[in-house]
C-alpha cells in the first residue's frame, strides 16, 4: 500500500527505549486501557472534524493504533551476564486517506513528485498513560500525514484527468467499507522479574564452559509484552494483546583453516513462561555446539548440486513459505499502484497479476493449501498465527481454501481490493519490529496437505529414483538439528546411491524455492509437523531476532522436491545469519 510505504519511509515506525527500569505498569490495566482509548478516540474525533483542505476537503478515513508495553532483553556468555534491560516501550501508527473510499490518495506513485521535505519530523509515542501527551503526539503526526496525503491526492486526481483509467480500474474502489467492530481481548502486560530472565540465559549459556573447541557463544532472550489499541473513523475499536518471547542460542567454531562455522537455535513462545523447560534448552545448546564441532571434521559439500532433495520439518516450512508467500507470485492479493510517468496512459507497475491464475493449476496436482486463522491448537501445539481480528477490524473466516488439488482458488487479502479479490478475509496482520509493532498482509495458520501421502521409507525410495533418472551418483537429505525449535540449523546428508550410505557434509546454500519448483513432481509424507515462525523477519524465516509477523505452519513432516539448486555455502546451514562480533 502506498500510504503505508510512504509513512514507513519517513520514519513513522518509531519506538521509545528509555534507559530506566520498566515502570508505570503498576496502574491497573483497566485504568491504563481507559486512558489510551479515550486519548485515541478524542484525538480522532478532533482530526475528522477539524482537518480540512480547500479543494480536497476532509479526510474520508483515519485509523490510529498505539502500542504500549514492556521490552525485556538479557544476554549471557559462558554463564556470565553481559547485558540486561527491561524498559517501557511505546509505538504508534496512523493511516489517513483523502478523497473517498472509491478514489483516494493511496495506490498511486508519482516519481516526479519528489519527497515531501517539509514534514520529515515525527513526534514519538509516550510510554506512559498520559492522556494529553498521547493526544499531542497524534495531533502532530496527523497534521504531517494530512499535508502529505492532500498533496498525493491532488496529484493523483490530476493524473487521472490527464490519463483516464480503463473500465476495470475505474470501477475498482481504492478501499473497501466494512461495519464497525468493538472488540477487547483480555490480557495484562507481564513484567518478568529481571533476575528470572537473567538466570535463564546464564544457565543455558553456562553449558559451553566445558565444551572444548567452541570459538564464541552467546545466549539471548528478548520478550515483548504489550497491548495494541486501535480506533478508526468507522467506529471500530480494538484492544489486542501482543506478546512474543524469543530465546536465541548462537555458537561459532573455528576450523583448522581458520574458517568460522556459525549457526543458531531459536525457541519462540507467547511469553517467557511458555518457553521449553530450561533443561531442554540446555540440551539443545549442547547439541548445537557438538554439531558444529562435528562439522569441523566433516567433508566439504563439494560443487553446486541440481537435483532432487528430501526435506524434513523446518526445511519444508522454509521451502513452502518461500514458494507460496515469498515472491511476487504469492498467495497474497496485491494491488499494483497506478504509476504516473507523463509518457503514456497511467497503468499499474508492469507485472502480470498472479490472481489471473485463479481456477488454474499452480501446484502439484495432489497438493492443497488452506488458511485456518481461527485454529488455536494442533496436536497439542499452540498456534501463534491464530487471528481473532486483524489490524483493519476484519474477523477472518474459520477456513479459506487457497489451493485445492493444485488449483488456485483464493488469495489472502486486506481491505485494498484487487480485480479478482474484492473483499478482505482478515489477513492484515500485526507483528513486532524493533521493540514496537508493524503491519503487513501476511499468512496466519497455514495447512498444507496432499491427497497422495507417502511413508518416510517410500519418500527415500522416490528420492533415489529421481536422482538415478538424472544420472546422479548421490542426492541430498536435509534434516533440522532440532525439529522442536522455531529455527534450527539444517544438517546436510549426502546419500550415496550405490551404497545407500548417508554422510554428514558441510552445509550448502538452499536456493529460494519458487512456485514453479512446487508445480513439478512433489511427494509428501503421511504425518504432520507443526511449527511457529516469524514471517518477513530480518533473517527470513529463521526467527533469530524478534522481528516479523507470527505465523503457524501445519505441513507434512517430509517432502521430496524434484529439482532444487544447492550452492556452495560460506559455513552456516544455508540461511543468512548474523555473525557474533
Amino acid at each position: 500500500m502506498i500510504k503505508i510505504k510512504r509513512i514507513f519511509r519517513t520514519g513513522l515506525l518509531l519506538y521509545c527505549l528509555f534507559s530506566f527500569e520498566a515502570k508505570g505498569q503498576e496502574m491497573q490495566q483497566s485504568a491504563r486501557d481507559s486512558i489510551f482509548m479515550n486519548a485515541l478516540r478524542d484525538e480522532l474525533s478532533r482530526s475528522m472534524n477539524n482537518l480540512d483542505d480547500t479543494g480536497s476537503g476532509k479526510p474520508c478515513f483515519i485509523s490510529y493504533s498505539l502500542l504500549n508495553g514492556v521490552l525485556t532483553n538479557s544476554e549471557a556468555v559462558l554463564g556470565a551476564l553481559t547485558g540486561s534491560s527491561s524498559v517501557d516501550v511505546g509505538d504508534w501508527y496512523l493511516r489517513l486517506m483523502m478523497g473517498s473510499y472509491e478514489r483516494n490518495d493511496e495506490n498511486f506513485v508519482d516519481p516526479l513528485a519528489g519527497p515531501d521535505g517539509q514534514n520529515q519530523f515525527e513526534m514519538a509515542c509516550p510510554v506512559e498513560p498520559d492522556y494529553w501527551s498521547i493526544r499531542k503526539a497524534f495531533w502532530w503526526n496527523t497534521d504531517n500525514i494530512f499535508r502529505s496525503a492532500v498533496k498525493s491526492y491532488k496529484n493523483k486526481i490530476n493524473a487521472i484527468r490527464e490519463f483516464p483509467l480503463d473500465a476495470e480500474t475505474s470501477t475498482l474502489p481504492d478501499y473497501t467499507r466494512t461495519p464497525a467492530v468493538k472488540l477487547s481481548y483480555p490480557g495484562s502486560i507481564v513484567v518478568f522479574p529481571r533476575q528470572q530472565t537473567e538466570n535463564l540465559v546464564k544457565e543455558v549459556s553456562a553449558v559451553f564452559r566445558n565444551l572444548k573447541g567452541i570459538h564464541k557463544s552467546e545466549v539471548s532472550l528478548t520478550a515483548l509484552s504489550s497491548t495494541v489499541y486501535t480506533v478508526n473513523s468507522e467506529g471500530t475499536e480494538l484492544r489486542v494483546p501482543l506478546n512474543l518471547c524469543l530465546i536465541n542460542i548462537n555458537v561459532q567454531v573455528k576450523t583448522d583453516e581458520e574458517e568460522i562455522l556459525s549457526d543458531n537455535l531459536s525457541f519462540m513462545a507467547p511469553l517467557e513462561s511458555s518457553l521449553p523447560p530450561v533443561d531442554s534448552m540446555k540440551q539443545a545448546a549442547l547439541r548445537l555446539g557438538e554439531y558444529l564441532l562435528q562439522l569441523k571434521n566433516a567433508p566439504a559439500s563439494g560443487d553446486e548440486y541440481y537435483g532432487p532433495v528430501l526435506l524434513f520439518h523446518q526445511a519444508i516450512s522454509n521451502a513452502l513459505l518461500s514458494g507460496l508467500f515469498g515472491t511476487d507470485n504469492s498467495l497474497i492479493a496485491s494491488r499494483e499502484p497506478l504509476v504516473y510517468n507523463m509518457k503514456k496512459s497511467m497503468v499499474p507497475r508492469e507485472k502480470t497479476s498472479f490472481e489471473t491464475r485463479i481456477d488454474k493449476r499452480i501446484l502439484s496436482k495432489d497438493v492443497s493449501v488452506t488458511a485456518m486463522p481461527g485454529l488455536q491448537e494442533f496436536n497439542g501445539i499452540a498456534l501463534m498465527g491464530n487471528v481473532k481480528v486483524d489490524a483493519e477490524g476484519i474477523i477472518p473466516p474459520e477456513e479459506i481454501v487457497l489451493v485445492q488439488n493444485g488449483i488456485l482458488k483464493n488469495l489472502l487479502s486486506d481491505r485494498v481490493p484487487t480485480p479478482k479479490v474484492l473483499q478482505s478475509n482478515g489477513h492484515h496482520r500485526i507483528g513486532v519490529r524493533m521493540g514496537g509493532f508493524t503491519f503487513q498482509t501476511a499468512p496466519s495458520v497455514i495447512k498444507v496437505s496432499t491427497a497422495s501421502p507417502y511413508s518416510h521409507g517410500d519418500l527415500k525410495k522416490q528420492l533415489i529414483i529421481l536422482a538415478r533418472e538424472k544420472g546422479l551418483e548421490y542426492a541430498y537429505i536435509l534434516r533440522p538439528l532440532m525439529a522442536s525449535a522455531s529455527y534450527s540449523p539444517l544438517c546436510y546428508y549426502r546419500l550415496e546411491l550405490q551404497t545407500g550410505e548417508e554422510k554428514l557434509v558441510r552445509p550448502l546454500l538452499l536456493n529460494p524455492v519458487s512456485l514453479n519448483d512446487l508445480n513439478k513432481s512433489l511427494f509428501m509424507s503421511d504425518t504432520f509437523y507443526t511449527g511457529n515462525f516469524l514471517y518477513g523477519s530480518l533473517s527470513r524465516y529463521g526467527s533469530t531476532v524478534l522481528d516479523g509477523i507470527p505465523i503457524s505452519m501445519i505441513i507434512p513432516d517430509a517432502m521430496v522436491l524434484e529439482e532444487v539448486t544447492l550452492n556452495v555455502s560460506s559455513g552456516n546451514s544455508g540461511y543468512d545469519m548474523p555473525m557474533l562480533e
